[in-house]
């Protein structure tokens, strides 16, 4: 069986195939299904060390994250409800265990969602984040961050739902810290919340860099989101496609589905 990063590539391949009918076919449709099942593969590419895969862009080329790239920032995922914005988080979390030196550990209120991912050999743990061994974990894992910026080791710390926790007073002052610091210290947080909740980030906003869009029906949120006018988040497909926006600009692009019929097709063409 091929790792997780090899899998990605060989779908890479497959999607610039067929990059036309997917962006045509509709995804709830037989179309999308067909245009699934008749992409073929192609060689490997290879990928950087510290590269941690999104997904697909709209020109079939691979987007990721540099986890040793302070300057971007800590990250930021936003969209509508049922948006895939957790979905993202799992395929980051997946993406991360092929990678030898990052770790991950996800902070979210509804944990059942994540026992899938606990068993990942690169998962420091899940945490709920209404129980005070949450907070812990975060004091922890700043506790680290001076022996890390000694290593290549790195932490992915994915907060899932960050507006409806409330972490008190401690738990406040970790995830500032976090956020602000954390990424100079190989301490990547990558923040969940609805962008009608962007006001809980207050001037932590500006130190989320790299942002990520899922799709967004109405035309005034999607402006709070990319000022204005703003992108074409109405357009994105629940749950396979968002935006990037980072640094070094902004692109749309794909995620490879992660469950039912969309993932097991997927997963059928990359299998060796």
């Amino acid at each position: 069986m091929s790792s997780p990063t090899d899998r990605f590539f060989l779908a890479l391949h497959a999607y610039q195939q067929v990059r036309h009918e997917l962006l045509h076919a509709d995804p709830t449709g037989q179309d999308w299904h067909d245009a699934i099942a008749a992409m073929p593969l192609d060689e490997e590419e290879t990928f950087s060390e510290g590269m941690l895969l999104l997904g697909v862009s709209e020109s079939g080329r691979a987007l990721g994250l540099d986890v040793y790239d302070p300057e971007q920032g800590s990250v930021l995922i936003s969209g509508d409800g049922g948006c895939g914005k957790t979905s993202l988080l799992h395929a980051l979390a997946v993406a991360s265990a092929d990678l030898p030196n990052v770790l991950f550990g996800a902070l979210t209120p509804f944990p059942q969602e994540w026992r899938a991912y606990e068993a990942l050999p690169n998962c420091l743990g899940i945490w709920r984040s209404d129980h005070p061994a949450g907070i812990e974990c975060l004091r922890q894992i700043m506790d680290q961050a001076d022996a890390l910026t000694k290593t290549r080791q790195v932490i992915l710390l994915l907060v899932d739902n960050f507006d409806l926790m409330n972490l008190g007073p401690s738990g406040n002052c970790c995830i500032r810290w976090l956020v602000t610091e954390g990424p100079t210290y190989q301490i990547w947080p990558v923040l969940v919340l609805h962008p009608m909740r962007l006001h809980r980030l207050g001037d932590l906003l500006e130190q989320c860099r790299t942002r990520i869009f899922g799709h967004v029906r109405r035309y005034r949120t999607a402006c709070l989101l990319t000022g204005e006018p703003p992108l074409d988040l109405g357009g994105l497909i629940p749950g396979l496609q968002f935006y990037l926006s980072s640094p070094q600009g902004c692109e749309r692009f794909w995620i490879p589905p992660l469950e039912g019929v969309f993932h097991e097709r997927w997963n059928a063409m990359v299998r060796q």
